[in-house]
């Protein structure tokens, strides 16, 4: 602050000084966008401040200027929930010449300032006694000169510092506390009272000091949270939760805050002061970490040892967790250390490979945006969580501290993970396990061997005693152990653990393999665990005397089920390649072999020869093999589709000659049977020939057996009440037959002299005979 003129009697008032020098960037950092963050319209005219490519500009350099940005009403600050501000603040380069400074604010209500200038905007006139600031507010001032003489005031009484006096503080504006008063007949002074005072800070030489606020929130109390604060990469300093409370909460009636930076400039002394942002507060709340694991999957814990020449898996992590927007077009900026080299073609994002040639140089991951995914729950956008991994082959030499840093930055959060921090042990000799994959299953169905690879390398050719073990439940037995007679640098073996692995209990076990030095006794180990686990067994027994069934018809299964390690048996089942058929779980009893009856409904199939196989899957995932039946057909029936249910031939003259039948309905014979099984159809009269009952005599008379015939190609087939065949099966014919009706074919009846008047009725009676013609 810089203020003139002011005389008075000094007074000493009690601070609190920290005496750290805070180191501030000299690099321009990385910001996101403030579209629709921070207002200017603060009801007065002059406010210099302004936001230009997403810095906020709170001076410009010029004198007499006082400007503020406040946090829209859409951004307030919400003290129910965890939030985090990550902020850069540059007051320029002029040192001496630099004044006045600039306030970082919480305000419980309204956007505001003042326009004293040795007030920075924030703070009380220091001429007038009782004079306060901006009302219910909480600032971190970043003060670029101590006024403490009669020629410039006395706000920073007693405060000196190395540059300038320079200092940062916590001030309460709009309270009395916030000042000390001494107005007498002597004179007057006004002072501000510092809490949390910082000293040892350049801030007008140009860097980027960094301020990190930081809110912890209670979920029973929200008044009972903690706020701290963090300049550079100091320790974190807390707000009192007194001021807090009694200013931004109102003692309990508002959970939510204004919030943003004040400044100003005096006649003389000026400074371009900006400010910009890697994390605004609840924009987009993530986490990000770096993880290693080594080439079993398992976890490497940080600062621990990684041995030289292992393989070793990265994984980058991000997730959002909350905030107001997703969190969009994120880059990503990896370095690893000089002790670890690139295994090529390993990088993927989400599962999927990216080429190298496009993000790595020499030790630098570099992925652009558009590659990594929008992440967050806003818009229907599908994810919240990106992993990003590759593979890295640790040098073999002694190094320590080793560490891997990561940043995502994006357009609307920046995250800094926590750096990942290991050391490296130069391996002299190194135990392998080389055939088998940590977590493998081995089943024992079956099998009649287990071979397993054994590897080493010895750097400095010494013997070595070499030595297999199987632990289980913390059993261990030693299965083979002997002293090596050569001293190459490397080498490898095959040893069959067959009879050792059939008598180990099912479930988890571990193969350990060592390596010692005779001489020195040094001990190199590689462990794998590995499960035992027996697969299912399937059978279906051989259809008795049936392989063609129609559809509709329900084909039965007597099938057997077994597994030595699971209590039960899911079954599927399929048709060729209809749709897989799920039967469902079957509980069993370990090595008992249960009998289980299945029914496969063909009512959806289409005519055809069919191949059935069932497999079982068990409760550890183990499928067994298939078990088949094969040439199953699947065929229709034989039917007669349509036929007359009546006919009436109209008046007919006795002895007037044949008369053809026009109204007779088809007769239509359907054979859907899959071989060609010989059929035929025949029709007669039930009961009696045809009887006229409504005679002048009122006496039954019969036609005489020819009155209903069939003709076909000439050829008569008299229909009387013994069966008459009048359609069969054609070799080769398609499925379908129709009696012929056409031209001079069809049915005729026969009024001979012989027949009365009246009308004569009958029943017919049609026959479809599946038998050898």
């Amino acid at each position: 602050m810089l203020k003139r003129m002011l005389l008075g009697i000094l007074l000493s008032i009690p601070f609190f000084s920290w005496g750290f020098q805070s180191e501030a960037s000299t690099n321009i950092p990385d910001r996101v966008s403030l579209d629709g963050i921070f207002t200017s319209d603060v009801g007065v005219s002059g406010n210099s401040a302004t936001v230009v490519d997403d810095t906020a500009i709170i001076t410009n350099g010029s004198a007499n200027q006082v400007g503020a940005l406040w946090s829209t009403p859409e951004n307030l600050l919400d003290f129910t929930q965890d939030f985090n501000m990550v902020s850069y603040v540059n007051q320029g380069a002029a040192a001496a010449a630099s004044g006045d400074g600039l306030v970082f604010l919480l305000k419980s209500a309204g956007n505001t300032f003042t326009s004293s200038g040795a007030a920075m905007g924030a703070l009380g006139e220091n001429r007038y006694q009782g004079a306060l600031g901006i009302p219910n507010s909480i600032g971190i001032e970043f003060d670029l000169y101590g006024n403490k003489a009669s020629a410039d005031g006395f706000f920073d009484n007693g405060i000196t510092g190395p540059f300038n006096n320079n200092h940062i503080a916590v001030v309460y504006p709009g309270t009395s506390t916030g000042y000390t008063d001494n107005f007498n007949i002597f004179g007057s002074t006004r002072y501000v009272n510092h809490h949390s005072l910082i000293t040892n800070v350049n801030l007008a030489s140009g860097n980027w000091t960094r301020l990190e606020l930081n809110w912890k929130a209670n979920e029973q109390d929200y008044t009972k949270g903690i706020l701290t604060f963090k300049i550079n990469d100091q320790e974190p300093i807390q707000i009192s939760p007194e001021y807090l409370n009694s200013q931004i909460f109102q003692n309990g009636l508002s959970s939510e805050a204004f919030w943003g930076f004040t400044g100003s400039t005096g006649p003389t002394y000026k400074a371009d002061q900006r400010v910009i942002f890697e994390r605004v507060p609840g924009l987009v709340n993530a986490d990000t970490s770096i993880r290693m694991f080594d080439g079993n999957g398992q976890e490497i814990l940080e600062n621990g040892t990684v041995n030289g020449g292992s393989e070793v898996t990265i994984a980058i992590e991000a997730e959002w967790l909350s905030g107001k927007q997703n969190w969009t077009d994120i880059d990503l900026t990896t370095i690893i250390p000089n002790g670890m080299n690139l295994v090529e073609n390993t990088t993927k994002v989400n599962d999927e490979i990216i080429e190298d040639s496009l993000i790595w140089a020499d030790n630098s991951l570099n992925i652009p945006s558009g590659i990594i995914p929008n992440l967050g729950e806003h818009n229907n956008n599908p994810t919240n969580k990106a992993s990003i991994t590759f593979k890295a082959k640790i040098i073999n030499d002694d190094f320590y501290s080793q560490s891997i840093t990561s940043r995502l930055a994006g357009r609307n959060a920046v995250y800094e993970s926590v750096p990942f921090n290991f050391n490296v042990a130069d391996v002299t000799i190194e135990a392998k396990i080389l055939s088998h994959q940590n977590d493998e299953v081995i089943l024992d169905n079956d099998i009649d061997s287990f071979l397993v690879e054994f590897g080493w390398t010895n750097e400095n050719s010494l013997l070595l005693t070499h030595s297999i073990q199987l632990e289980q439940n913390g059993q261990f037995e030693l299965i083979k152990e002997f002293e090596g007679t050569e001293i190459e640098v490397s080498g490898s073996f095959t040893y069959d653990i067959f009879e050792s692995f059939l008598q180990l209990p099912y479930g988890q076990f571990n193969l350990h393999y060592n390596v010692t030095n005779q001489e020195t006794g040094a001990t190199s180990s590689a462990k794998i665990a590995l499960y035992k686990q027996n697969a299912p067994t399937v059978s279906i027994s051989p259809l008795e005397n049936q392989s063609i069934f129609t559809v509709g018809e329900r084909i039965p299964l007597n099938v057997s089920i077994s597994d030595r390690d699971s209590e039960s048996i899911r079954l599927f089942g399929k048709l060729s390649n209809n749709e897989l058929i799920d039967f469902g779980i079957y509980q069993l009893s370990q090595l008992e072999e249960k009998d289980v009856a299945l029914e496969v409904d063909t009512s959806n199939l289409e005519f055809g020869k069919y191949t059935f196989e069932l497999w079982g899957v068990d409760a550890e995932e183990n499928e067994s093999d298939i078990a088949r039946l094969n040439d199953l057909f699947i065929q229709g029936t034989l039917s007669i589709t349509s036929f007359p249910s009546s006919f009436n031939s109209g008046p007919i003259k006795i002895g007037g000659g044949d008369v053809k039948v026009e109204d007779m309905s088809p007769v239509t014979v359907l054979d859907q049977r899959l071989f060609n099984e010989e059929w035929k159809l025949q029709v007669n009269l039930v009961g009696s020939n045809f009887v006229n009952k409504n005679n002048v005599t009122s006496q039954n008379y019969f036609a005489h057996d020819s009155f209903l015939y069939y003709k076909i190609n000439g050829e008569k087939f008299s229909i009387t009440t013994t069966p008459t065949d009048i359609l069969q099966s054609k070799e080769d014919a398609d499925g379908e037959y129709t009696l012929d009706q056409e031209g001079e074919n069809g049915f005729y009846i026969n009024p001979t002299n012989s027949m009365i008047q009246g009308t004569y009725e009958g029943t017919l009676n049609w026959n479809l005979i599946s038998a050898p013609i």
